[in-house]
């Protein structure tokens, strides 16, 4: 990202990472000051920056390259810095309680619209999502 601003290029990122990383592991590598410097770093650019969430956008490795000018959502996509299953597993001891803690996230993507915090709502083409991995084809 500091080449593309150095040489006036426009930065895009894509908002998937889902929050994986144990706790500890996150500490142990420095994860929150990576994401500290990243956010510093990425307000400065003078270039245009454009964010693309595209689907879990769940972490707050998706917030540390977030900030943008343009901030875009898949229409079936969510962004926040915690997955419900992490939230409902905090406020309620119990990753069951995940559609509660989503709905009190307020993480979809019309949500987010209204509150200002994306830009534009991408539609998604019928079928568009896959779900299942894909097989190779028989030969």
């Amino acid at each position: 990202m500091r080449l593309a601003n150095k040489f006036g290029l426009p930065v895009i990122t894509s908002l998937t990472p889902p929050a994986r990383i144990p706790a500890s592991a996150r500490e142990e590598r420095h994860i929150a000051e990576a994401i500290a410097v990243n956010l510093r770093e990425m307000m400065l650019f003078e270039v245009p920056i454009i964010a693309a969430v595209i689907g879990e956008g769940g972490s707050g490795g998706a917030l540390g390259i977030g900030v943008a000018d343009r901030v875009l959502i898949l229409e079936n996509a969510y962004y926040s810095v915690i997955s419900p299953e992490g939230c409902a597993a905090i406020l309620w001891e119990d990753r069951a309680a995940a559609p509660k803690a989503a709905e009190a996230l307020k993480i979809t993507a019309k949500d987010l619209l209204e509150l200002g915090l994306v830009d534009e709502i991408v539609p998604e083409p019928l079928g568009a999502r896959i779900t299942t991995p894909l097989k190779p084809p028989q030969i």
